[in-house]
């Protein structure tokens, strides 16, 4: 009967392996502690929370005019200038719920007179109004807070049954219907009974999955959230690494007042991410938290960086007005997805106008040379959107343009110092494929759409990044050194058109083809990828010597 007992186990453990898995249940627990010395706390956060950068707020691009002279200029709404500045931490967990701490200092400044407003105007402002109070410290003062920041004037607190000695009072507020998943509070230490004055009001919004019920949210939050902060009795300085490069000038004497506010809004963006540091050169800042021997290809980078940036200039001239570009280069995929968001996760690389920043996902497979080409060739490409942002001071360029420049920097390789441009194998074998269909239709390729670039159908746009590429190398070094080709001298042109003539993207096209036979141009194209010989001219041709 043993060998009986034992087939029966065996038979119950087959078929249980072929019984559906569970599937996992949503939640949101407070479990792991963590140390805020910006705040002067320690709270119980997400157990697998990721620290995240303050949101960034939306920029309005103005264009001044000042009798002949023409200037843009940068403006925000002084709400999210407000929030940002009180903004003392964001973290992100499993199923995207969302925790922001806030330090409610003042209520937001009135008595400005345009809706949006650079950030000198609005310190200014601020400065007038810290003067005159707004500072949060009754409960009527936090209520007015909580709908300055909410942006709902009719918001209404409850005051939440004591839940901890140490936290009193906390207020709970709820946006309403049309905020479902979305529950705030306002609380403060309790002082009084150490003998001290009572600390500053605090919030703690929370952004829950559409997938647990707020009210199950709500019960946990009072149950491990609360209970859990404490005062830090020895609080550590909420101070930035900053790593500086061999290529930093030393000291900030000569450094522009432009320089100074980027480096100071890129600390703010990381004081209170653990492990978070910056490197800084004359143009560049890196912003990471790679560790170990990854620190060395971030320098390498920083370096790599500096060298195609001349390159770059070598094609759209610099504008004197950039301060420095900012690179942020999370640890891991998962830190990088979560700062992108799901529509951008899939990308290795980003450039955000918004946020002024390049985002650079790791490369965690294949070699230390593998993951160091790959990590440079995102870094080329992305960093040329990125140069060109500036240097057209924030215009948009046409597609063919902008990322065949990109594309065309993709393939750069650094050699002793000097830049060497490559042919891009992967891009060759999709223009072939296009080409053997019949005719390109190079004058509505010059025209197409940022929505019709970026095709939703993969296989067009793939083709399209293809073609922008192939069109870009042909322009730059398919006729080598000889200036008497009609196409010389194009690609130049169209940068001109648009940084010194002021053109629009399609203006700028026009410009460039302007005596130009579009349909010799083509068949000139088509001519050079058929004939071995001259792309080993275009390979051998330095379009970057001096």
């Amino acid at each position: 009967m043993k060998w009986l007992r034992v087939l029966l186990v065996l038979v119950l453990l087959e078929a249980g392996s072929f019984l559906p898995a569970r599937a996992e249940t949503p939640g949101l627990r407070f479990i792991k502690s963590v140390d805020l010395p910006s705040l002067g706390l320690r709270v119980n956060l997400m157990p697998d929370a990721c620290e995240m950068p303050p949101f960034s707020p939306p920029v309005f691009l103005y264009n001044i005019v000042d009798g002949n002279q023409n200037r843009k200029e940068e403006r925000y709404d002084p709400a999210d200038l407000w929030r940002l500045k009180q903004q003392a931490g964001r973290w992100m967990g499993r199923y995207e719920n969302t925790l922001v701490l806030i330090r409610m200092i003042r209520r937001l400044p009135a008595g400005f007179r345009d809706p949006h407003v650079t950030r000198e105007v609005y310190a200014e402002r601020v400065s007038e109004a810290g003067i005159a109070g707004g500072l949060v410290e009754s409960e009527d003062d936090v209520r007015g807070w909580m709908a300055d920041y909410t942006g709902n004037p009719v918001i209404k607190g409850e005051k939440v049954d004591r839940l901890s000695a140490r936290v009193d009072p906390i207020i709970r507020f709820r946006p309403g219907p049309a905020d479902p998943c979305r529950v705030a509070y306002a609380f403060r230490l309790n002082r009084n009974s150490e003998g001290a004055s009572p600390a500053t009001w605090i919030s703690a919004m929370f952004e829950v999955s559409s997938k647990i019920p707020l009210e199950t949210a709500i019960r946990s939050i009072e149950k491990e959230f609360f209970p859990s902060v404490s005062f830090l009795t020895i609080m550590p300085p909420a101070s930035v690494v900053r790593k500086s490069s061999s290529a930093m000038t030393r000291g900030d004497s000569g450094k522009s007042a432009d320089l100074l506010i980027v480096r100071k809004q890129a600390e703010e963006s990381i004081r209170n991410m653990k492990g978070w540091w910056y490197s800084e050169s004359s143009r560049y800042i890196v912003l990471s938290n790679l560790k170990g021997s990854s620190k060395l290809m971030v320098e390498q980078l920083d370096k790599a960086m500096g060298t195609i940036r001349a390159a770059y200039a070598r094609c759209l001239s610099e504008n004197p007005k950039t301060a420095a570009c900012v690179i942020r280069m999370p640890a891991t995929p998962g830190e990088y997805k979560t700062y992108v968001g799901p529509e951008y996760d899939w990308t290795g690389g980003l450039w955000v106008p918004a946020r002024k920043e390049l985002l650079i996902r790791p490369v965690v497979e294949g070699s230390s040379q593998e993951k160091r080409r790959s990590l440079f060739r995102v870094a080329f490409h992305e960093g040329f959107h990125q140069y060109a942002f500036y240097a057209l001071d924030q215009a948009d360029s046409a597609m063919w343009f902008n990322e065949g420049m990109a594309q065309f920097f993709e393939n750069a390789v650094i050699v002793n110092g000097r830049v060497r441009i490559d042919e891009d194998s992967r891009a060759i074998g999709l223009m072939n494929k296009v080409l053997a269909k019949g005719a390109f239709d190079l004058q509505a390729f010059f025209q197409l759409s940022p929505e019709q670039f970026y095709s939703q159908d993969s296989d067009e746009r793939n083709a399209n990044y293809a073609m922008a590429w192939a069109l870009v190398y042909y322009l730059k070094k398919g006729f080598g050194s000889d200036t008497h080709s009609p196409y010389s001298g194009l690609l130049d042109k169209y940068a001109e058109a648009m940084q010194v003539e002021g053109k629009t993207a399609s203006e700028a096209t026009d410009a460039m083809l302007k005596g130009v036979n579009i349909q010799k141009l083509g068949l000139d194209f088509r001519q050079f990828w058929h004939s071995l010989a001259r792309q080993s001219v275009a390979r051998r041709y330095d379009p970057f010597s001096p």
